[in-house]
C-alpha cells in the first residue's frame, strides 16, 4: 500500500542534501532577487541592531547574515549544505 511506514527518512535527507549541494552555485541567480526582498522587512520585524546576536539557520547564501552584520549584529550562520556556506563566505 506504500503508506507512511514505507517512508525512508535517511534517503530523503540524502536526496535533499545532494540537491542543495548542487544548487549552491546557482542559488543567488535563481532565487536571490526573491529572497533579498525579505531581508530588510525580516530584520526590521525582529528589530535587529548593533550588539544583537543572531542565529541564521539555514543561512543559505548568507544574505540575511550579511545584512544583519552590516547593522552591527553578531551573526552565526549555519546550513546543512557545506556548498551553501562556502558560497555565503565567498559572495559576502
Amino acid at each position: 500500500m506504500g503508506g507512511v511506514s514505507s517512508f525512508n527518512s535517511q534517503r530523503f535527507k540524502e536526496f535533499e542534501h545532494a540537491g542543495w549541494e548542487r544548487l549552491a552555485a546557482h542559488y543567488h541567480e535563481l532565487f536571490g532577487t526573491i529572497t533579498e526582498q525579505a531581508i530588510v522587512p525580516m530584520l526590521g520585524a525582529a528589530a535587529i541592531r548593533s550588539g544583537d546576536r543572531l542565529l541564521d539557520a539555514p543561512c543559505g547564501s548568507g544574505g540575511l547574515s550579511a545584512a544583519a552584520a552590516e547593522r552591527g549584529a553578531q551573526v552565526t550562520g549555519l546550513d546543512f549544505s557545506a556548498s551553501m556556506v562556502a558560497d555565503a563566505m565567498t559572495v559576502r
